[in-house]
């Protein structure tokens, strides 16, 4: 297994485009701005319905984000990486993320998340990190990020299997919020006849 730098197994990494303080929001706006509060941290996904929508914003194309991008918090307390996964069209992420874009033929970009998002790549992302009130990390330091690299068809079986467990923590998640409302109904129910 290959032992690389991220800059070596992505076409690009960028910072996210900056929102001019001229734009404003709105509703029927052409261009989504993907902020940090459409993040959910827990299951690592992002809500595209919680982007900002703005009209006399006009971006290069290659601000747009495309599916198989990484989404990477480059500042704030995390430094979570999110599979961008067919994000809508015309959307571009702010400056608080970077975006990775993987090379197909060397790295699997499910499986790139995945990596980003273990302990190892952790470790180097929080302990290249500056700052006192807000935590950032620099690019420079991004693109030297170590990453094990395994031949394709492992990496795909890996992003296969984190595949299945965040479907297996949904339903989960599912499942435990189903059962504590039939709980409250049935004590509430309880509550009632007891009267």
């Amino acid at each position: 297994m290959d032992e690389v730098h991220l800059a070596d197994i992505l076409e690009a990494l960028r910072l996210g485009k900056g929102r001019p303080s001229r734009v404003k929001e709105d509703p029927e706006g052409n261009t989504g701005i993907l902020r940090l509060g459409a993040v959910d941290y827990d299951s690592k996904r992002v809500n595209w319905d919680e982007r900002m929508r703005v009209s006399d914003l006009h971006p290069s194309a290659h601000h747009f984000l495309r599916s198989g991008d990484i989404l990477i918090v480059g500042r704030g307390v995390h430094r979570t990486a999110l599979l961008a996964d067919d994000p809508p069209p015309q959307t571009v992420a702010d400056r608080t993320f970077f975006v990775a874009r993987p090379d197909m033929e060397q790295v699997e970009p499910a499986f790139l998340a995945w990596y980003l998002n273990e302990r190892r790549a952790q470790h180097y992302l929080q302990s290249h990190s500056r700052g006192t009130n807000i935590q950032t990390i620099k690019k420079s330091a991004l693109k030297r990020l170590p990453v094990q690299v395994p031949p394709l068809d492992t990496q795909e079986r890996i992003a296969d299997i984190q595949a299945l467990v965040r479907r297996e923590q949904k339903l989960v998640s599912e499942w435990m919020n189903r059962r504590s409302e039939l709980a409250r109904a049935v004590m509430a129910q309880k509550l009632k006849t007891s009267e």
